[in-house]
């Protein structure tokens, strides 16, 4: 699905933020691991990781939507040419029970995607402000990756 507008890229943007939010809070990692409620206690070291995804998502949603609405809005139906919303969005959740490692690495690619996103974006939109935006956006993203990736790799290896 080619991406022609501005304002096609921002509402492509703000549905990322809440489709991982949505993704990472239906793991039983946030359904509380180990706790009365039956998370998975395998899934538990990446807890503090899927609340910061999860505030994060909230918090760029809402920055993008005060983008959108501030100060830019002649900019909304400018034409921007060559991205694809299909080359970045997000697969869905492995179905079945995770392991710690399988979803790491499914966060881990995700936000590497999220974040290739961001950094097209910023090249393709015309408005400086935005641009600058969608850049912090994508350094931000290739963060959280290098978090979740610096998480797998402090996996115990029976923790496949």
């Amino acid at each position: 699905m080619e991406l022609s507008t501005f304002g096609a890229i921002l509402k492509f943007a703000m549905d990322q933020e809440k489709d991982i939010a949505d993704i990472v809070r239906s793991a039983d990692v946030v359904r509380g691991a180990g706790s009365n409620e039956g998370g998975s206690k395998e899934l538990s070291p990446f807890r503090e990781l899927t609340d910061r995804i999860i505030s994060d998502s909230k918090k760029t949603a809402e920055l993008l939507e005060r983008t959108r609405r501030q100060g830019i809005n002649e900019v909304i139906l400018h034409a921007v040419t060559g991205i694809d919303g299909d080359n970045y969005r997000i697969e869905p959740l492995p179905a079945g029970e995770l392991t710690a490692r399988a979803f790491g690495e499914y966060l881990a690619g995700t936000f590497e995607r999220i974040a290739a996103f961001y950094g097209d974006a910023a090249s393709k939109v015309s408005n400086p402000e935005a641009a600058r935006i969608f850049k912090r956006l994508a350094t931000q993203r290739l963060k959280l990756r290098d978090d979740i990736k610096e998480s797998l790799a402090g996996l115990k290896s029976n923790l496949k």
